[in-house]
């Protein structure tokens, strides 16, 4: 045997013979890995910005990407402790200039395919103030919307924001007692769905905001009228020694709108239906029936409008 193992022959003869047993078992563990399937799997990863740091501060819209990863288990479970993503912000750098960068995925072992969403980030530089006592921060503030209803007959049933937070970057400070931001907005007089645009105010020292502008759903309707009933009708403006009689109608009735909470406390007392019988002498008038209403309410209609009058000399 020993003589054997001193031929160079046999040594090689051994060799070869190894080196096909291996193949072959490398071979067909391949196969059977691909015979198994790859499988899949995504991860959240925060995004990392290399740039100029002694000189700017970044503003970075999107801080995290997710990944999706695809391969045999054993290397995507390798890949999922080490797999990275960075951005890369070269000179020429143009502060205030906003830059889409690609996202760049490290750390994927051989093997392992992957993408990556979304695929690029933009950002925008801005130079450091060497005379600046305080950090540059960035912070998420909620927005307010303000809207003075001006026309009573229609009322608001929905309105928000999309987004509901923009961003502000500035210094500390300034940042730390901004809670909410106050977004004033005019509201449609008619009935129906709107959206439009509004501009994010930027109040003084903030540096930047994001978005600058957020879109605004109104849902509008019609305040529901509320019937008044049987309102008397009275005469003023009589000349002196003539007395009226009223033939017809004795009562008229309205339909008024407002603010729900104004229509609910309104009572038939705060409301007046007149006649103006000015400049009218003797005879039979037809004149319109005025209604008087309190701040806040509005007419919608009345029935009837005019009244049938009698007016004669005292007697």
């Amino acid at each position: 045997m020993n003589k054997w193992l001193e031929n160079n022959w046999v040594i090689q003869v051994i060799s070869v013979l190894l080196a096909g047993v291996l193949w072959f078992m490398v071979h067909y563990f391949n196969k059977d890995q691909e015979g198994a399937g790859n499988d899949t799997q995504s991860k959240i990863v925060p995004v990392t910005a290399e740039y100029d740091k002694e000189h700017y501060e970044l503003i970075q819209t999107q801080k995290e990407v997710t990944i999706m990863m695809s391969g045999n288990p054993f290397s995507l479970q390798y890949a999922s402790s080490r797999i990275r993503a960075q951005i890369r912000v070269d000179e020429p750098i143009v502060e205030g200039e906003q830059r889409s960068v690609p996202v760049i995925v490290t750390g994927v072992p051989s093997g392992i395919k992957n993408t990556v969403h979304p695929d690029k980030v933009t950002v925008t530089l801005y130079k450091k103030n060497p005379n600046l006592a305080y950090p540059f921060i960035s912070k998420e503030i909620p927005i307010q919307l303000t809207y003075p209803n001006k026309d009573l007959s229609v009322e608001v049933v929905e309105i928000k924001t999309d987004p509901s937070k923009v961003t502000y970057y500035g210094n500390r400070p300034m940042l730390e007692l901004l809670n909410k931001i106050d977004l004033p907005v005019e509201l449609p007089k008619t009935e129906g769905v709107y959206r439009f645009r509004a501009k994010v105010p930027k109040p003084v020292g903030v540096e930047k905001v994001e978005p600058m502008d957020v879109e605004i759903y109104v849902k509008m309707k019609r305040s529901n009228p509320k019937q008044i009933k049987n309102i008397p009708i009275k005469s003023i403006n009589v000349k002196e020694g003539l007395e009226v009689r009223i033939i017809t109608p004795k009562a008229v009735d309205a339909s008024v709108s407002g603010a729900p909470n104004l229509l609910d406390a309104l009572q038939a007392d705060q409301i007046e239906a007149v006649c103006d019988l000015d400049n009218l002498s003797e005879g039979v008038h037809q004149v319109p029936i005025q209604i008087t209403l309190p701040k806040g309410i509005m007419l919608e209609s009345q029935s009837p409008e005019k009244a049938m009058v009698e007016i004669r000399r005292k007697s």
